[in-house]
């Protein structure tokens, strides 16, 4: 293969009464989180992140309540639990709204682990990216206050999700030849030398501490073959990666030639990749395969004649 082109989500108010009168202090409507939407959707074939063949079925979450001025921990990363199509999500910490309070809620998903501030709200998450089927994470935030009748400006709490990380995946093409007899098998993507673990800033909103990987990331287990009416396949798999300007990524894959189903050889392709992945953005390193190995003909030369010889008539 001659030439090669890569590119690359309360307490009730009191009543007014009289000495005479009764008094009912009832507890109120609790706190809830609703269904959360996670940003950003994909369509790859097996997808380790929630917008692609994953459903989120549990997040963490850390919230606040300032009231009277006071600022006390209301969650503490209790987990938050439901399915698709349910209207209020369960929490194993149930809390109730308090009037005239202010409330803030922090939701996270998939964390290694996550550091917290006084008050118990995260400042940063560390990542450790799986070694073999990868993995998403996710970050919400939303805020609530309530009026004097204990009234939540929103009940439940709605978390719209965004990713994280970053998301890549392949894909190799081949000219439209005249000739269909030719197709190829890509196997043994992989990527080396990408971060397998970061920390992230929440407040700064900003990826540090990497951890470097030395194991490669495998993008497909089997084979992807670009066949007669296929002008272009997908790797099996997209990788999550921890975000960062890589300039040393190294990208390898085989490539095995086969001519009416018989194979005519491999040819194993390594290149050095530079790209800065952003975190919640989609990455397809695209792969061409040339077309100028094809078998052409040419007429380098038309030897002319010798030199005439006579021939006698008797």
């Amino acid at each position: 293969m001659k030439r090669l082109f890569i590119a690359v989500l309360a307490v009730a108010a009191l009543a007014a009464c009289s000495k005479e009168e009764a008094v009912n202090i009832d507890r109120g409507e609790a706190i809830g989180f609703s269904a959360p939407f996670v940003d950003n959707a994909t369509r790859a074939a097996i997808d380790p992140s929630y917008s692609g063949t994953k459903s989120l079925a549990s997040f963490n979450v850390y919230g606040t309540v300032t009231g009277n001025a006071n600022t006390i921990n209301l969650f503490d990363g209790d987990p938050v639990t439901g399915s698709i199509g349910q209207a209020v999500w369960s929490c194993t910490e149930e809390q109730y709204w308090t009037p005239s309070c202010s409330y803030k809620f922090t939701a996270i998903a998939d964390a290694t682990s996550v550091a917290v501030d006084g008050y118990g709200m995260p400042t940063t998450i560390t990542f450790n990216e799986n070694t073999t089927a990868g993995g998403d994470l996710l970050l919400a935030t939303a805020t609530a206050t309530t009026d004097a009748d204990a009234t939540p400006s929103q009940n439940p709490v709605a978390f719209t999700f965004n990713h994280l990380l970053s998301k890549v995946k392949f894909t190799f093409s081949k000219p439209e030849y005249k000739n269909t007899r030719y197709t190829y098998k890509i196997t043994g993507i992989q990527f080396t030398n990408p971060y397998k673990q970061g920390v992230y800033n929440i407040t700064n909103e900003t990826w540090g501490s990497q951890d470097i990987r030395t194991s490669a990331i495998d993008f497909g287990v089997g084979e992807a073959t670009i066949t007669t009416t296929k002008l272009s396949v997908e790797s099996n798999y997209a990788r999550m990666l921890v975000p960062y300007n890589y300039t040393d990524l190294v990208v390898s894959f085989t490539i095995e030639t086969l001519l009416d189903g018989s194979s005519l050889g491999t040819q194993t392709i390594t290149k050095t990749l530079s790209a800065n992945f952003e975190k919640g953005k989609a990455y397809n390193v695209a792969v061409t395969l040339g077309d100028n190995n094809l078998i052409t003909f040419t007429v380098n030369e038309l030897t002319g004649w010798y030199s005439e010889t006579n021939i006698s008539i008797p």
